[in-house]
């Protein structure tokens, strides 16, 4: 797999099948730099940033297809409360 940052709008346009195929292609890309790592530090170590990214860019626009559009409502205005009465301060007295 190539390992290039997958553009959001590319992503947005997958078939739900394609998408699944995507992930599991960076989730095993992932798992064996991780192996490669071990063998060989400091090969392809910031492949695995984009990887991450790319796999969080899936998992993220995934789960905003599944969840349903909510519309959104004001809040009505709320009156603002005017105190009428003014409150004296407490007086104090010093204890000696």
């Amino acid at each position: 797999m190539d390992v290039k940052q997958l553009p959001i709008d590319e992503i947005r346009s997958f078939e739900p099948s394609r998408m699944k195929e995507a992930e599991g292609e960076i989730r095993a890309e992932l798992l064996k730099i991780r192996m490669d790592i071990y063998q060989a530090p400091a090969l392809n170590v910031g492949k695995v940033r984009t990887l991450k990214k790319n796999l969080a860019r899936i998992l993220t626009i995934r789960s905003e297809k599944a969840r349903p559009v909510v519309a959104k409502v004001e809040k009505p205005k709320s009156k603002k409360i005017t105190a009428t009465a003014k409150t004296k301060p407490k007086k104090t007295t010093k204890k000696q």
